[in-house]
């Protein structure tokens, strides 16, 4: 791939930082251009990139003719705004997750990507990543056999401040938000659409949810998820079918360390065979230290891979939003727009069902 696309981004946070950081590795994507309304932040973005330049106006980077896509990388609640207006100008968009502050806002953009034919995908960036894609390959290949549940837990503790835009649900913040959406985009990646069974969440008085699980219908199986801002947790996805399980192991977001192993199905012979020698001596007095030197040669868990990338990993959605503008695509197949929206239905659902009495 050689097709050179120059970003524009709309912000200049910790995730635009993020994300204009990782384009050095990216096979595509250089920065072109930061938006902020703050000049200084925006310069100090800009600083080190080459033929970067700086605008304060939001508009006036969407129309710049020198620029191929948008990175909108402001808080949820403004994500509207700033997609609809660089789709407006006809450039192509990756939004941050979450996609949009509310299901509303998240229609609002859909419709402005499809009225003006234009590209846009949601930055659900794990979704991208070599070790991710390897799982999803495995689980495709029936691998793990039919699937029968998974389990996702993603905890990251986070104090709340008003003007944060991850905690503060005036801005589109909140553990449900902010991390059940990975949660609730895995669960559909490996198991298909879903439909809300239960679910609860704890909220602070400013009604941020602090901490949100739930248990999700699939037609294959089925599916729970716990994302808190209050606790750490295991941080880990765990899949389990007829024939295998498969772990990524923490933080799962970043899957660079994956673990599978195959199971049989358990049932008692109708005429148990007579103990052997390798009952005997798993039951002798160097049974234990039998046991750890073949879980030092063949894990229990069973085999497994490591994937290691330059960066954070945000450079590889960066190369998909190219592929796709090169082969003339409007929606990427790995994140159409419809698997975005569908997450953004049940945490619209999830965040109504419970109002935390």
């Amino acid at each position: 791939m050689t097709e050179q696309i120059r970003w524009g981004i709309i912000g200049a946070g910790n995730i635009a930082t993020q994300f204009a950081s990782d384009l050095v590795h990216s096979e595509t994507g250089v920065l072109g251009a930061v938006a902020s309304r703050s000049g200084d932040r925006a310069q100090q973005l800009a600083d080190g990139h080459d033929g970067c330049r700086v605008f304060t106006d939001y508009e006036e980077l969407c129309r710049a003719e020198d620029i191929d896509a948008v990175y909108v990388a402001t808080p949820p609640g403004l994500h509207r705004t700033h997609a609809v207006m660089a789709l407006a100008a006809g450039k192509p968009v990756l939004c941050e997750k979450p996609f949009a502050g509310t299901l509303e806002d998240a229609l609002a953009i859909e419709s402005a990507a499809r009225a003006n034919g234009t590209f846009c995908m949601e930055a659900m960036w794990t979704q991208f990543l070599p070790g991710l894609r390897d799982a999803v390959a495995r689980v495709e290949s029936g691998e793990l056999g039919a699937l029968v549940h998974l389990h996702v837990t993603l905890g990251f503790p986070r104090g709340e401040r008003a003007g944060d835009a991850i905690t503060d649900p005036h801005l589109g913040g909140g553990a449900l938000t902010d991390l059940g959406c990975y949660c609730i985009s895995m669960a559909e990646t490996f198991m298909g659409q879903a439909a809300l069974g239960s679910s609860h969440a704890t909220r602070s008085s400013s009604g941020s949810v602090r901490s949100v699980s739930a248990h999700l219908n699939h037609a294959v199986g089925t599916s729970s998820f716990v994302a808190s801002h209050e606790a750490e947790f295991r941080n880990t996805l765990e899949l389990s079918g007829t024939r295998g399980r498969l772990t990524i192991g923490a933080p799962f977001i970043g899957a660079d360390r994956i673990r599978w192993k195959s199971v049989k199905l358990r049932s008692e012979p109708v005429n148990p065979a007579p103990a052997g020698l390798k009952a005997k001596l798993r039951d002798s007095a160097i049974g234990p230290l039998l046991k750890q030197g073949r879980a030092l040669v063949s894990p229990e868990d069973g085999r497994q891979a490591r994937y290691s990338y330059p960066g954070t990993g945000l450079q590889f959605q960066a190369d998909e939003v190219a592929r796709c503008i090169r082969d003339g695509m409007t929606e990427s197949r790995v994140r159409p727009l419809s698997s975005t929206l569908s997450v953004m239905r049940l945490i619209d659902e999830i965040g109504k069902t419970d109002p935390d009495e």
